[in-house]
């Protein structure tokens, strides 16, 4: 359980934000250590509140019959769950890692996936794809991969290029805590659940995330359509920018997410609830 009330006393005391550090490497790059990744996230694990919580809204988001794009791949069990309750959405999954794609082909053929595809380019470009051909753009957990303010504008100015009329965005990420107390508290949680890899995998995203002001400002600068940006309530933990609801969820997506719901351990049932009701608006600065 995240140690909620120190994570906010930690951050309410400290005095300013530090500097991002950039991650190390902004392509993963060897076979061993993408399957290493994928599978510290797998369905199940420390990760699956938060998996489920997507699930609920991205079910209102995306419709049948057309492209979603998720970029930089992120948390595994994401993608496969959506790739099953929308069989006839085709999923391209957009990274620069070809190591990591080519785990995402292997884990969609062992799950008879065939509508998963891949797409190995630069999210600042992303040339393989059509101005004006994507109904949804999502990304969870990647945004903070680009190295700088500047590659983060161009990969939210070329969603904006790729989205159909009545397209849309979802996209989550970590904001950058001003404390390093907090940041600890949160590793030392996972590491309680979570694998090595998983563990400093998170570590380095929390240190490489962007300050919420910047990401908001820059989406706001470069998306052209309504959308809405929250964060986790009392501190910048995590931010949310999305899109109005577009859809309207069939029986059969309904009962498979009530399904996982009550699959869900008691411990992530309550980071289930926290996710849905410690949640705050973000407005537009100044």
């Amino acid at each position: 359980m995240i140690p909620l009330l120190p994570i906010v006393w930690a951050e309410w005391r400290a005095k300013s934000r530090p500097l991002r550090a950039p991650e190390p490497r902004e392509i993963l790059e060897g076979e061993a250590p993408a399957a290493a990744h994928l599978k510290g996230y797998e369905w199940g694990g420390p990760t699956s509140a938060l998996t489920h919580y997507h699930l609920e809204r991205l079910a209102v988001r995306v419709r049948p019959n057309e492209t979603v794009v998720d970029l930089g791949c992120g948390p595994g069990p994401l993608l496969w769950e959506l790739a099953r309750l929308f069989p006839s959405t085709r999923f391209v999954v957009a990274d620069p890692s070809g190591a990591m794609l080519g785990q995402v082909r292997k884990k969609a053929r062992d799950l008879h996936l065939t509508n998963v595809h891949t797409l190995e380019e630069d999210l600042r470009e992303l040339p393989g794809l059509r101005p004006g051909s994507v109904g949804l753009v999502i990304s969870t957990q990647s945004l903070h991969h680009a190295a700088s303010p500047e590659d983060l504008r161009r990969v939210f100015r070329r969603v904006n290029d790729l989205l159909a009329p009545e397209g849309g965005v979802y996209f989550f990420d970590f904001g950058l805590l001003k404390s390093a107390a907090a940041r600890r508290l949160l590793v030392q949680d996972l590491a309680r659940w979570a694998p090595p890899l998983t563990v400093r995998d998170y570590a380095l995203s929390l240190d490489a995330a962007f300050p919420l002001s910047t990401v908001a400002a820059l989406a706001r600068d470069e998306i052209r359509r309504p959308f809405e940006v929250t964060a986790s309530a009392f501190v910048d933990f995590f931010y949310f920018i999305a899109t109005p609801p577009r859809a309207v969820p069939d029986a059969t997506v309904a009962a498979r997410l009530r399904e996982k719901a009550r699959a869900l351990p008691w411990r992530l049932r309550w980071e289930l609830a926290l996710l849905r009701r410690l949640r705050r608006r973000v407005p537009r600065a100044g």
